[in-house]
């Protein structure tokens, strides 16, 4: 995965993260996840990159560099 798409999913994982809590959100991050768990397991993303896009998603990540 290039630098650069690497850091679009940081982008989404921090909108999402810090987006006001609706109905949806959970929802949404349980799929956001989902697809983080999925491309680690195919390899498209390292486990350091999938553990800092989950860490994310939960609050425990603000860096978005």
């Amino acid at each position: 995965m290039s630098d650069a798409a690497y850091q679009q999913l940081v982008e989404v994982a921090g909108t999402i993260a810090r987006h006001l809590d609706y109905p949806g959100k959970p929802d949404a991050i349980r799929v956001c996840r989902e697809d983080i768990r999925e491309r680690c397991l195919r390899g498209v993303l390292s486990p350091e990159q999938g553990d800092r896009l989950t860490a994310m998603l939960s609050g425990g990540d603000r860096l978005m560099d």
